[in-house]
């Protein structure tokens, strides 16, 4: 009974990293928006945000790639789809963000201190 544990416990040993190895986490997609009156700190942090997301998927895509299981180009395709997703649509926000400043500094809409 106890070598039939004994040899459990090391052929468990054996496969879990093999397991471990072959499970890859897809990343989560960060809620690209803006207020139209946000900080610099709040756009830093979604660019941070974006930016994680982005290297996570590289990650996530590669580990798909080292398991060469079936699925994985589809997978690999799907997640780029929305990597490029995000990233549009983070840049388009952040376009957008300064052209309304830019047009509510010249209308005089926007305070501008000077010291």
């Amino acid at each position: 009974m106890i070598r039939e544990l004994g040899l459990a416990v090391v052929f468990a040993s054996i496969a879990l990293p093999s397991l471990a190895a072959a499970r890859c986490d897809q990343p989560y997609a960060p809620d690209v928006r803006l207020a139209p009156n946000a900080t610099k700190e709040q756009i830093a942090t979604l660019r941070d945000d974006v930016q994680t997301f982005i290297a996570a998927s590289d990650i996530y895509q590669a580990c798909l790639q080292k398991t060469a299981s079936a699925g994985a180009p589809a997978l690999v395709a799907a997640n780029q789809k929305e990597k490029e997703r995000i990233g549009k649509l983070f840049n388009a926000l952040l376009s957008s963000f300064k052209q309304a400043n830019v047009q509510a500094a010249n209308s005089g809409n926007l305070e501008l201190v000077s010291r």
